[in-house]
């Protein structure tokens, strides 16, 4: 037997597509960096909470599910976007400054996580 296949070593590389353009050189090259730890945070604005809340009720990731705000599962970010009318309990992962002073302006509670609670508490103590 003559030819490529004789030779030691022989053989075609793994990209190789008989002389065509192979694919890895068809498609375009990616540029910048993503990270694999992006926080992505789903934002809830005031007036969201306002036209389907009513007073006593407990704004969670469960309850937002159950009215068909959000969908699936994400951590939430309270944003001061809108007026907040109703009484309620808002329990999120993040919260703006000013979306907690509107909420508890209107008397409503804003509950963070604990590692966050206590991070905050340390900050208003060096201050």
């Amino acid at each position: 037997m003559k030819g490529q296949s004789s030779r030691t070593g022989s053989g075609v590389r793994g990209a190789f597509e008989g002389g065509q353009t192979p694919l890895v050189r068809r498609m375009p090259k990616l540029k910048g960096f993503n990270s694999p730890v992006k926080k992505v945070f789903f934002p809830l604005n005031l007036n969201i909470i306002n036209q389907k809340f009513v007073d006593g009720d407990t704004v969670s990731a469960e309850t937002l599910k159950e009215k068909g705000i959000m969908n699936r599962k994400e951590k939430i970010k309270l944003l001061a976007s809108g007026d907040l009318t109703v009484k309620v309990k808002i329990l999120v992962d993040q919260a703006s400054e000013s979306a907690i002073k509107k909420a508890e302006k209107a008397g409503a509670t804003v509950t963070l996580p604990e590692k966050r609670a206590k991070k905050e508490k340390k900050e208003k103590k060096s201050k």
